[in-house]
């Protein structure tokens, strides 16, 4: 019996702000335990401090700003950069200590960083937009390389890699199979995008994004009918959607 696990829209970006104050807040209490327990460490402890209530301002004007859609432009770049640091504490005091499913965190994590970027307004040419797919996307019993080249493709119809193929020929976008993160490097280095929408699961989306934070990243999770790696999907929608809002 197959397992279904198609995937809901991302998750309100909420989530992972409430963590990430959650996170600052239990990184302050450790900060001041250092500063009166231990007066070696205080320095330590007083950098560690300021740092600590920069990031909260980061994010408390980042989140208001998402709220009334318009972030603040100065706030982003410092937000984006605390976001990648506390995520690992958001992580751990979400999925170990509030048992939080982890899928549901990144999926905030991703709603997050994708506002983040559709904010900033950017255009490009689609030329100059790469959409980077899994390999598990292409159906397991095929047997043509489209790692190579995607292009190989037959378009038989048994997953939805000759549909995205389809739209390459009509937009004239980059596309790109990686089967996994060192090809995905490689592919996006020498391809240099201005724009990457990225289609992949949860976790592998939220280690792309911070692999290639120098690049205009949109995140589209894929869809799980058969499980995790394997004969995987997405909806050719939310693709759509994120080539109409960076394309110019």
């Amino acid at each position: 019996m197959q397992r279904v696990n198609k995937m809901k829209t991302l998750e309100s970006p909420r989530l992972f702000l409430g963590l990430i104050g959650i996170s600052i807040v239990f990184l302050l209490g450790i900060a001041l335990s250092i500063f009166f327990l231990d007066s070696i460490w205080s320095i330590l402890s007083i950098f560690l401090f300021a740092l600590l209530i920069f990031a909260s301002i980061a994010i408390f004007g980042i989140a208001v700003g998402l709220k009334k859609r318009e972030p603040l432009q100065i706030l982003q770049k410092p937000a984006e950069v605390m976001m990648n640091l506390l995520y690992p504490v958001a992580m751990f005091l979400g999925a170990l200590v509030l048992r939080i499913d982890k899928d549901k965190i990144r999926r905030s994590f991703i709603s997050v960083h994708n506002r983040l970027a559709q904010s900033k307004q950017i255009k490009v040419k689609v030329e100059e937009i790469l959409v980077l797919l899994p390999h598990c996307l292409q159906w397991s019993e095929c047997n043509i390389k489209i790692t190579n080249d995607v292009m190989h493709c037959k378009m038989c119809g048994k997953c939805k890699v000759g549909e995205l193929v389809t739209l390459k020929k009509e937009k004239g976008f980059h596309l790109a199979v990686a089967t996994g993160g060192t090809l995905a490097r490689k592919i996006v280095k020498d391809i240099r995008p201005k724009a990457i929408i990225g289609v992949a699961c949860e976790r592998d989306l939220v280690s792309g994004i911070q692999d290639v934070r120098n690049f205009y990243v949109i995140g589209v999770t894929n869809e799980r009918p058969n499980g995790p790696c394997y004969n995987t999907s997405l909806d050719l929608e939310k693709v759509r959607e994120a080539l109409r809002k960076i394309s110019s």
